[in-house]
């Protein structure tokens, strides 16, 4: 009778399978980050009660799709959702997390 010898170490499933990189999913990021003319998917709105509420106030959603149209660096961020255009300044841009599909 042999006895098979196996690498504890060694892994025991397709690398690719368990790799998240390896499939397709969506990507997240801070809108500040966002490519510009990419539509993305609000996942996270501020980081606080106040924030998140003044978000809401100028009509931002979770789950909402927008554009990024403008900005770069410490520029403000024009963004489009449908026919509405909003400016948000870098600091409150980095408190909304997108996905990029």
């Amino acid at each position: 009778m042999q006895r098979q010898v196996t690498n504890a170490l060694a892994p025991t499933h397709d690398a690719q399978e368990h790799n998240p990189a390896a499939h397709s999913s969506p990507s997240l990021t801070w809108l500040s980050d966002a490519p510009l003319n990419t539509e993305v998917r609000i996942t996270r709105l501020g980081h606080s009660r106040q924030e998140v509420l003044h978000l809401r106030s100028l009509g931002l959603s979770e789950k909402q799709a927008l554009t990024v149209l403008r900005g770069r660096n410490t520029e403000p961020r024009i963004i489009a959702s449908g026919a509405n255009r909003v400016a948000l300044g870098v600091d409150l841009a980095r408190t909304i997390k997108v996905e990029v599909a």
